[in-house]
């Protein structure tokens, strides 16, 4: 088997069964390249059979393992290896769309996508990235990087990669902005009334 790299993608409430075109990847070596640097382009396919994993390629379903609504993402899939935590859990998927994408996540499709790194330069470092084109990404979709070597598990914190960079922010109730507005007027005539 080549050597390759496998990523889970975790997408909250996905019944359509999908997570668009995977149409690329690319691998940094290192992250973030040198003055006049270009990244490596990989061979990815979708779906697995690597680590005793059997996830289709092909039809409305390729690339999904299941739906995930408890534990974590590895215990999910049964990948071997020392090495991994739960960090990659149900709960910490869902407790960070919540707080961030305002998402109730009673779901995770998991999908599984190979990244082929046979003749790359370099190999596979501490400070290289891999980056995964996918044409439709859902909101408040994780990725999961994994590789086993030896038994020995390499894996990643969870990947906010469908999360956006701040939180949804809610307009506050017209009661809310007069009664703020009352506030900051009282806080000038107090202000006005210590100068004289």
């Amino acid at each position: 088997m080549p050597w390759s790299e496998t990523d889970f993608f975790g997408v909250p409430n996905n019944p359509e069964n999908t997570i668009g075109n995977v149409t690329g990847a690319q691998l940094y070596s290192p992250y973030p390249l040198g003055v006049g640097g270009s990244p490596q382009n990989l061979n990815v396919s979708i779906g697995t059979s690597a680590y005793g994993l059997s996830v289709p390629s092909a039809g409305v379903n390729g690339g999904l393992a299941g739906e995930m609504t408890s534990g974590d993402v590895y215990s999910f899939l049964n990948v071997p290896g020392t090495g991994i935590d739960a960090s990659n859990s149900f709960t910490n998927w869902a407790d960070a769309d919540s707080a961030v994408m305002g998402i109730t996540a009673t779901n995770f499709s998991i999908y599984v996508v190979t990244v082929d790194l046979t003749g790359t330069i370099g190999g596979f470092g501490g400070n290289d990235l891999i980056n995964v084109d996918i044409s439709n990404m859902p909101n408040g979709t994780f990725v999961v990087g994994y590789g086993e070597a030896s038994r020995k598990a390499y894996v990643n914190p969870f990947t906010e990669a469908g999360l956006n960079d701040t939180p949804p922010v809610s307009a506050p109730e017209p009661g809310s902005l007069l009664f703020l507005g009352t506030g900051l007027l009282g806080t000038g005539i107090l202000s006005r009334r210590r100068r004289r």
